[in-house]
């Protein structure tokens, strides 16, 4: 049997080969990460679009009744 460990190479031992995955963890890391205004930005936008649905009902099955002024609703929150 051979004293070396397996990895990449001959040489490398267990150590290296974990330093080597480590720094390329961190380096995808790096590439995922949005700076703070494209977040803030980002968030802007979800809070619209929830803002966009202010006034729509939640489902038909509340509103049966054709009094109702949101019975035969075009959308509804509840698909």
């Amino acid at each position: 049997m051979s004293e070396q460990p397996e990895g990449d190479g001959p040489d490398e031992t267990l150590g290296e080969s974990f330093h080597e995955f480590d720094a390329k963890v961190a380096k995808r890391k790096l590439k995922r990460t949005r700076s703070a205004a494209r977040m803030a930005d980002l968030r802007q936008k979800f809070v619209d679009r929830c803002l966009s649905y202010v006034g729509v009902p939640y489902s038909r099955k509340y509103h049966l009744d054709p009094k109702s002024e949101h019975f035969n609703a075009a959308r509804y929150l509840d698909c």
